[in-house]
């Protein structure tokens, strides 16, 4: 399960961001439908993370990423779930990932005394 490993990850960042006197209120990600990491699998390790860490009410957002494929044959973009897919233009296999792979730290909202 590599979402735990990227969960400590993105708190360490978050955390690395905090300025003395303000706590962690939000965390936004992005995830891509083609990235590999299961969306709910991260949230738990995140909520785990944050509430052993004592940031309990840190709120979490996580959206996700649809997949923008080119085919190299006839050109067309296209969105899909599945990187299986043949375009659905020509049918060929023969494309490019555009977007869809990424994991990205949007936001890290914090609050406190100014």
């Amino acid at each position: 399960m590599h979402e735990l490993s990227l969960a400590v990850e993105v708190i360490h960042m978050a955390e690395g961001e905090l300025v003395p006197g303000f706590s962690l209120k939000r965390i936004t990600l992005s995830v891509g439908m083609l990235s590999s990491v299961n969306p709910d699998s991260l949230q738990f390790c995140l909520e785990s993370l944050l509430e052993q860490k004592g940031h309990r009410s840190v709120q979490l957002e996580l959206n996700r990423i649809e997949a923008l494929l080119l085919c190299r044959d006839c050109g067309i973009q296209y969105k899909t779930a599945d990187v299986y897919e043949p375009c659905p233009g020509c049918s060929s296999f023969h494309r490019e990932v555009l977007s869809g792979r990424d994991l990205i730290i949007d936001s890290v909202e914090m609050t406190g005394e100014e």
